[in-house]
């Protein structure tokens, strides 16, 4: 579901701020904010996970993933979408880095290769269907709608992860 919300979004972004009148220059440097963002997500988070827990590093990262089309569908400018991108940076290295470190502290030696590859699987499944789901709905609710729609998807996952999972917040 997080991987729905944050690759439907991510699906008709730039056509969007193609209509806001980005330039393709401004669209590309845009684009570089979330994986140099991540890269030095991965080291904060890896030894905040350290400190306060995976759970707690893994559900600000599904967390802050529904918070990253609601900031592209109230973005006007390319600083906007920067900061979306942003966001979705330290979402991404957070939910990453604190998952597989949950994996690796509650799934056994000999079953964690599968779990990993579960996990994966999964945001793979989220990143086929998430766009499909934003193209169909944009026609009907338009880019802002389906945002919040991929914010609403992102969301209800994020809830589901902050009651499923075994641990308190900082473990």
């Amino acid at each position: 579901l997080r991987q729905m919300g944050v690759t439907g979004s991510a699906s008709l972004i730039y056509v969007y701020m193609a209509t806001l009148g980005i330039p393709a220059g401004t669209m590309g440097t845009v684009n570089a904010v979330g994986p140099v963002t991540s890269v030095l997500g991965m080291l904060l988070f890896g030894r905040l996970a350290d400190r306060i827990g995976r759970r707690a590093v893994f559900c600000l990262g599904f967390g802050l993933s529904a918070l990253v089309p609601v900031v592209y569908a109230l973005a006007q400018s390319g600083w906007e979408m920067a900061l979306g991108y942003m966001t979705l940076g330290i979402a991404f290295s957070s939910l990453y880095t604190g998952s597989a470190a949950y994996i690796g502290d509650r799934i056994p030696v000999e079953n964690q290769g599968a779990m990993l590859g579960l996990f994966d699987s999964s945001r793979g499944l989220g990143g086929v269907l998430g766009p499909l789901i934003a193209g169909a709905i944009t026609p009907i609710t338009g880019f802002r709608g389906m945002f919040l729609a991929m914010a609403g998807i992102g969301t209800i996952g994020f809830l589901l992860v902050l009651t499923r999972t075994r641990g308190t917040l900082g473990s």
